[in-house]
């Protein structure tokens, strides 16, 4: 076939003998190889071309990995995206690639092409590939119609998948060579031209590396090396372009095998059918006979995934004291049975970064990447400090160590040392520099910075599904919610929709865009998924996200009954941690239903599990849950301190989203114990830190507090821009709990102004959004509100019928203050009704809790009750005791819109029209 073929379609036009590309009259630079598969898509248009064929055509003579032809179709797409919306190369599932555009093919004349515009492109300035030639002319496939029409499209080919699960709830975090947790270059199977032995015909690029065992000979003292060697095994494999190398954390949690035991071939067929583990290497090492005192030898079995075979087996010897050498010597060794290329000189120099001769320092790194792996925070973060300050140029320890911080809640911490490490990074892959400055922006929470940082490296490792996850996290995170979307649909065309982590992270997404019915399909696609790979981590993990979803969705039995099998789940493989975040599940479950001594018990376990692991941040939030409970059963003191706690350890955390929440929160308990002065102060405090931190949800709650100490104030005007800007934020976030508390506060704010019709619109409106999302405990307590307000609207038996519907659950959630109030209110309901001796019955209850709880602020309405019903009963000069009792306390807290309440219902109950009713 002649190169001086010219190729149309679209807005392209294509110059084979130039080696030129234009779109309409731009020219857009590919780099030769590239070029080279367009033009071999072009010739073939409307044919499949097999992976082989393409190795064939555009690396006669080199062995390369598939990765190679993955990145070049990648880089062909971003070329063609100039005409929007056309798709021109087709995915063959597990076969090859089909150009589907119509294409229109022309000779061109000797002479060389000029440019269609009116001057000419400026030259071309490629990207040397020089280990790559440039495409010979090939023999001439079968002649293809002109033009070639566009077949059907099909669906892209999933891609051969590997599976890891996320964290709690929306950590899901990508770190180069800490045990794992990054993978580098990760590709396709690689395809020899000419396989000549076993591993090549494996089709080797993605192999898992075990910890190593002790074989027979091994001293006491090297049991560090199991998991040291196979970490520095995985990082001089990785150094291979398109070679993908599973180990350390994740491959525990893919699969959990007890100490001193290899995978089974059934474990590693199930890994070989949905990740496309191809190769799994397992280890033993011994002392070396005839190497002397320090001899290490070390004895590969290369697995066959699919199978189980032992492949080969390898042994290299050496010396302890130079680890680095003997492990180059077994990546020297591995490269040549998988007929991989050789480092060149630039990629030896790098291996300075991810590995190292400092027994001491491997000892420590081993140590915290097995405490990471046992969930042991604190003593995987000991161990990880001391290694890099012995080292700081080791970078695996550097990314254990941010990652084992960004866990905790250390997020300061954790970005400082990502930018210490990034200081010695300068030598390190290009791929190890972007994965450090991705964690660093993370810990940062610079969502602009990170998104950039993912995105590009997504760009340059396409196949690589984690950078495609930490991109779209990312774009969650920074509140970039439908390019997040966008991100999980580009995964799932270029992956497949089998991969359980791109479901879980849908599930994160959904939460946020308030589609709890997405959440849960996504969680329940996730555990099929898990399931049929039978990993255990990922399984307890999409059981927790499910069951988010049925709960929100009000599907109660579904909710538990996920929660507890998540539970049942990560206890069995003794996943501490899993425990402790399905314990904060189920007690938010009953906590919400308003079972609030078992929702204690569960937040307990969860904290003493959690400060067991070293999880500062998870250990906050069970504290925050347990001062919710204390106040929810009045016990304010307990509450406090807790609170006050928290706020010392949300400081220590540098986390401003709890530091904010928990401002909001000891606010309202200085306000509950007539601290109003501080309490204002508190609210606008959060409010500060919550909009310098762009925290939407946590400034709504500040506005809402401060909303309602202003309405209490009598400060009604100020009250209500504040609440209609909470309301308004709320709807913007589409978070419903928190709207319906904002229409809540509103209401009360209409019920103290004596607009009483608008009140329970508000009122209403917000009990439904409550049932909707079943909230039952805040159902009650907008309940009683519109008891007061029927009282008020003169609608005695109405008050009395809600009193009756709300009351049950109150006294099932223990609610004491709530049930003190509803007695309250049901006494005032009957004094309309004019059954005296039944109101007087009624409010003794109250008057019990007033004994042993009368410093409150709800203690004050409980008095106006009181005070009712002794006016009622002629009682007039102890209702007046009472009244000045209470206008006191509302005079000294600054409460002038309680004063104003005061006032009033003295002028209703004492005047002597008021007395001459009550005698009548």
């Amino acid at each position: 076939m002649s190169d001086n073929e010219i190729y149309r379609f679209g807005g392209f036009r294509l110059e084979a003998g130039q080696r030129r590309l234009w779109h309409w009259q731009e020219p857009v630079d590919l780099p030769p190889k590239v070029f080279d598969t367009l033009l071999l898509l072009l010739r073939r248009a409307g044919l499949l071309i097999t992976r082989d064929e393409f190795f064939a055509c555009l690396w006669p003579n080199t062995v390369v990995t598939e990765a190679s032809l993955g990145r070049h179709i990648w880089q062909v797409r971003k070329a063609l995206e100039r005409d929007a919306g056309v798709d021109y190369v087709q995915t063959v599932p597990k076969q090859g690639y089909r150009f589907v555009g119509e294409v229109e093919r022309e000779a061109a004349a000797a002479a060389p092409a000029l440019a269609p515009a009116a001057f000419p492109p400026p030259a071309a300035v490629p990207v040397p590939e020089p280990e790559e030639p440039a495409i010979a002319a090939e023999p001439a496939p079968p002649a293809s119609p002109v033009p070639v029409p566009s077949p059907a499209p099909t669906p892209a080919s999933p891609h051969p998948r590997r599976l890891w699960p996320t964290l709690a709830a929306g950590l899901l975090l990508a770190a180069a060579g800490t045990g794992g947790y990054l993978w580098l270059r990760p590709a396709a199977p690689a395809a020899a031209v000419a396989p000549v032995n076993p591993l090549a015909e494996a089709a080797v690029s993605r192999i898992a590396v075990f910890d190593f065992l002790p074989a027979p000979g091994a001293a006491a003292g090297d049991a560090w090396l199991s998991s040291a060697l196979p970490e520095l095994l995985a990082q001089e494999l990785a150094l291979n372009d398109g070679l993908q190398v599973i180990n350390g954390q994740r491959l525990a949690e893919l699969l959990p095998l007890p100490p001193g035991r290899a995978p089974d071939s059934a474990a590693l067929l199930r890994m070989s059918r949905q990740l496309g583990l191809r190769l799994a290497m397992v280890g033993r090492y011994r002392a070396a006979p005839g190497q002397g005192a320090d001899g290490l030898s070390l004895e590969l079995d290369v697995l066959d995934a699919a199978s189980g075979e032992r492949l080969q087996q390898l042994r290299i010897d050496g010396d302890r004291r130079h680890p680095a050498a003997l492990i180059a010597a077994a990546g020297a060794q591995v490269r040549d049975r998988l007929q991989l290329p050789r480092l060149s000189t630039a990629i030896e120099r790098t291996r300075g970064a991810t590995t190292s001769d400092d027994v001491a320092l491997l000892r420590d790194y081993a140590d915290g990447v097995q405490a990471l792996r046992r969930g042991e925070l604190g003593t995987a973060q000991s161990k990880l400090d001391a290694a890099v300050k012995r080292a700081p140029g080791f970078l695996p320890g550097q990314l254990a160590l941010t990652r084992t911080l960004m866990q905790q809640g250390y997020h300061p911490r954790a970005g400082a040392v990502a930018r210490a490490a990034l200081a010695h990074a300068g030598a390190a892959p290009r791929e190890i520099r972007l994965a450090l400055e991705a964690l660093m922006y993370e810990a940062d929470r610079s969502w602009p910075q990170a998104i950039e940082t993912y995105r590009a490296l997504y760009r340059f490792y396409p196949e690589d599904i984690e950078y495609g996850l930490g991109l779209a996290r990312a774009q969650s995170q920074g509140g970039e919610l439908k390019e997040a979307q966008a991100s999980l649909t580009d995964l799932r065309r270029n992956h497949g929709n089998a991969d359980p982590r791109i479901d879980l992270a849908q599930t994160a997404i959904a939460e946020a865009q308030g589609d709890y019915a997405a959440e849960r399909d996504a969680g329940d696609r996730a555990l099929r998924s898990a399931r049929t790979l039978r990993a255990p981590h990922l399984i307890g993990n999409a059981l927790l996200e499910r069951g988010w979803g049925r709960n929100a969705l009000g599907d109660q039995p579904g909710a538990l009954a996920d929660y507890r099998a998540a539970r049942a789940q990560f206890e069995q493989i003794g996943d501490a941690i899993g425990q402790a975040r399905s314990d904060v599940n189920l007690g938010g479950w009953y906590y919400e239903r308003g079972d609030f001594a078992r929702a204690g018990d569960l937040y307990q376990r969860a904290l003493d599990l959690f400060e067991s692991a070293g999880m500062k941040a998870s250990q906050a939030a069970a504290l925050q849950n347990l001062a919710n409970i204390d106040w929810a059963q009045d016990r304010r003191p307990a509450a406090r301190q807790k609170t006050e706690t928290l706020l010392q350890l949300s400081r220590e955390l540098g986390d401003p989203d709890r530091e904010s929440w928990t401002l909001s929160a000891l606010a309202a308990l200085q306000f509950d114990m007539g601290e109003t002065a501080a309490a204002m102060a508190s609210y606008r405090q959060a409010l500060a830190i919550a909009e310098r931190s762009g925290l939407q949800p946590r400034r709504s709650w500040a506005l809402r507090g401060l909303g309602d100490v202003l309405r209490q104030r009598g400060e009604y005007a100020q009250s209500r821009e504040l609440l209609d800007q909470a309301l308004a934020i709320e709807r913007r976030t589409r978070d419903y709990e928190g709207q319906a508390e904002a229409q809540f506060r509103i209401g009360q704010l209409l019920h103290d102004q004596g607009r009483l019709a608008q009140a329970r619109k508000q009122l209403l409106d917000a009990r439904e959004r409550q049932s909707d999302h079943q909230q039952d405990y805040w159902g009650s307590v907008t309940g009683l509100e519109l008891a007061a307000l029927s009282v008020d609207e003169g609608q005695a038996n109405a008050a009395l019928k809600e009193l009756d519907r709300i009351e049950p659950a109150l006294r099932e959630s223990q609610a004491q203050i709530e049930l003190a109030q509803a007695a309250g209110i049901r006494a005032e309901a009957l004094v309309a009704l004019q059954q005296i001796p039944a109101a007087r019955a009624a409010l003794e209850p109250a008057l019990a809790y007033l004994h042993n709880h009368g410093d409150g602020i709800d203690a004050l309405t409980i008095q106006l009750s009181h005070a009712r019903v002794l006016a009622a009963e002629g009682k007039r000069d102890q209702a007046a005791a009472v009244l000045d009792q209470v206008l006191q306390r509302a005079q000294r807290r600054e409460l002038g819109g309680l004063v104003a309440q005061v006032e009033q219902r003295r002028r209703e109950w004492l005047s002597p029209a008021a007395a001459a009713q009550a005698g009548h």
